[in-house]
């Protein structure tokens, strides 16, 4: 069902636009830069919470229009990625007390951090000229170079760092969906402000929770005419 949700949504701009009797092509490119909170929704029969952390993307962009109104928004993104978990309630021998039994509780802190490069595939419909849209579609993401560490905060306030958890790459996918504006500079160049929002199909991080992130993508776009 939550797949059938994501197809609609994702292809819904074309129902939206409808047919056109003539089409304008344009071919824009240009640069960007998105920064963002990642988190992620723990499964909540498990101890685990989770904070939202700072991370960004930047690149380049590619948007080709398709109608009058539609348009394909691809390109190459690079950035970081960050997670926190963190597994609370937990009991090790400083928490027990031999006489009292167990006096206090010690808690995990996981930092996940990641080098990422991603793909989107977007569609773009204009709901005012050349002003407001709205945008869908999926984005293929590339998990590298793993940093991420582990930390034991004990009941007693010591701490104990854990290796570097050696997770291995992975590729992931996000269904991503915007509304932004654009604004054009010039004949050749215009800017493009567009707060958008990523849910990642694979948990990854940890079994059965949901990645997200939340983002403000700012673009400088160089736009080449063909009629």
């Amino acid at each position: 069902m939550f797949k059938k949700i994501i197809l609609l949504f994702l292809f819904s701009p074309l129902f939206l636009q409808g047919q056109n009797s003539s089409i304008r092509r344009k071919t824009s490119f240009g640069l960007f830069v998105s920064p963002e909170l990642n988190g992620m929704f723990p499964d909540p029969r498990i101890q685990h919470s989770s904070k939202a952390r700072f991370s960004f993307t930047a690149g380049i962009n590619l948007n080709h229009n398709i109608t009058k109104k539609v348009s394909i928004i691809s390109g190459l993104g690079f950035g970081i990625r960050r997670y926190d978990d963190i597994e609370d309630g937990l009991h090790f021998p400083s928490d027990l007390d031999p006489i009292r039994g167990f006096i206090s509780t010690s808690k995990i802190v996981t930092n996940f951090s990641y080098l990422q490069t991603n793909i989107p595939i977007l569609i773009k419909v204009d709901v005012l000229p050349r002003k407001w849209f709205i945008c869908s579609g999926l984005e293929t993401s590339y998990f590298f170079k793993n940093d991420s560490k582990s930390t034991i905060h004990y009941g007693d306030g010591q701490k104990e760092k854990l290796s570097i958890l050696n997770n291995p790459a992975m590729i992931n996918f996000a269904y991503v969906v915007s509304s932004g504006y654009i604004r054009d500079v010039s004949e050749k160049y215009s800017v493009m402000i567009q707060p958008m929002a990523k849910f990642y199909f694979k948990d990854y991080i940890i079994e059965n929770s949901v990645l997200f992130s939340f983002g403000i993508k700012v673009s400088c776009n160089f736009i080449n005419p063909r009629k």
